[in-house]
């Protein structure tokens, strides 16, 4: 650790601080990203060679894929909008396959991320708790999260302890135990139900790799524990709320009750409008471009206004793909993905591995992650880095 604070390495601190400014800053991630590229080309980091396995080049083509599917979208406008935050998609795995980062290099790279994992939660609890006691209010769902949506601001604290329970090298372990607190801590305040599943589902597969014939009374336990917080907290009462919510949407939504416009029904009526418009344009979609057009036409003519005024998406990125590129973008989407988590377990890289297909499971399923730059930042550099340590074994 010392060594890290007498040797720092600003390209790394940039990169680390890309989480933090996506919660409390979002307009300047653009330009730390630019400032990152101009770091790595004045300090020689990157070389004459390209490397990259199909991971990253599976990453590229999904990319030029969207890019090329001007030639059959509309909305020129929204295209190109949708292109620029795409481009993390195609920047990271250039740059990255460019560089001359060893695995060595990567491992250091995430003490800056715990690092800035650790700062970010200790920021949010101390700012929740001062607004507790000075104005009496408790802090949750988007006043907690700050500038990112919720399902985001969860993804990423899922990933970092992921990290924390499956990566033990360079870690004391109370170091750990802190870190895995904290983190469960913000994902709870988060009040997130994907965040709900995701924490669940990932310490199931802990529990399970650890501690087999014990891990239901593990798993009781730590329940235990978060029952009695948050209902000392009045947490678990606002998260129960939300869950029944969703279970009265489902049930009414299957009946083909009239349901309020909230954040389960929108999601509902949004899967349901992607499935009509991807029926029709299944082999290249509508373009990247057109995907909102094409899915406030639905809720117009089914008299959705409030929904279209909103220019909701389909909040499922599998849908997402397939309305802008059809069964062409999904084809090699499913095939990176695939491709990742193979060679993720194969190289020992088992803490990334449980994480994405975790993510895929609860976080993709809910929200159109690569529609936003919260979702094509973090992944671009995910993928990339990842990539670059697997090809350095």
């Amino acid at each position: 650790m010392k060594k890290l604070f007498h040797n720092i390495r600003v390209d790394f601190l940039l990169l680390a601080l890309i989480i933090p400014f996506l919660i409390v800053g979002p307009t300047l991630v653009s330009w730390i990203i630019i400032v990152y590229a101009g770091v790595m080309l004045v300090s020689k980091k990157m070389t004459s060679r390209f490397e990259m396995s199909g991971v990253s080049k599976s990453l590229i083509l999904y990319y030029l894929i969207n890019l090329c599917s001007i030639f059959w979208a509309n909305e020129a406008g929204d295209y190109y909008l949708d292109i620029q935050v795409k481009l993390s998609l195609l920047f990271f795995p250039i740059v990255i396959g460019f560089s001359n980062y060893s695995r060595k290099d990567i491992e250091e790279m995430m003490l800056y991320f715990v690092i800035s994992g650790y700062m970010v939660s200790i920021l949010l609890i101390v700012r929740m708790l001062m607004l507790y006691f000075m104005e009496g209010r408790l802090v949750s769902y988007n006043s907690y999260t700050g500038h990112l949506h919720p399902s985001y601001f969860s993804m990423y604290f899922i990933f970092y302890l992921s990290y924390f329970l499956f990566s033990f090298n360079k870690m004391k372990n109370w170091v750990r135990w802190v870190g895995m607190v904290l983190f469960s801590i913000n994902i709870f305040l988060s009040s997130s139900k994907a965040g709900f599943l995701a924490f669940i589902l990932l310490c199931f597969v802990y529990v399970m790799k650890e501690y087999k014939l014990k891990s239901i009374l593990i798993i009781v336990f730590f329940v235990g524990i978060f029952y009695y917080v948050f209902y000392k907290t009045n947490y678990l009462i606002f998260i129960s709320d939300r869950i029944k919510s969703m279970q009265e949407m489902v049930v009414k939504f299957a009946k083909h009750d009239s349901l309020r416009i909230e954040s389960n029904s929108i999601r509902l009526f949004a899967w349901r409008a992607s499935i009509d418009v991807i029926s029709k344009n299944w082999l290249i979609g509508v373009g990247s471009g057109d995907v909102h057009r094409a899915l406030n036409e639905y809720y117009n003519t089914h008299h959705l206004e409030a929904l279209s005024e909103k220019n909701i998406n389909a909040h499922n990125t599998f849908f997402q793909i397939m309305l802008a590129t059809g069964i062409l973008g999904l084809s090699v989407f499913l095939y990176l993905f695939i491709n990742w988590i193979i060679k993720l377990f194969r190289y020992q890289q088992v803490y990334l591995g449980w994480y994405v297909v975790i993510a895929l499971l609860c976080f993709f399923t809910t929200e159109s992650v690569w529609e936003t730059q919260a979702g094509t930042i973090f992944w671009g550099a995910l993928i990339a880095f990842s990539d670059k340590y697997i090809k350095s074994a």
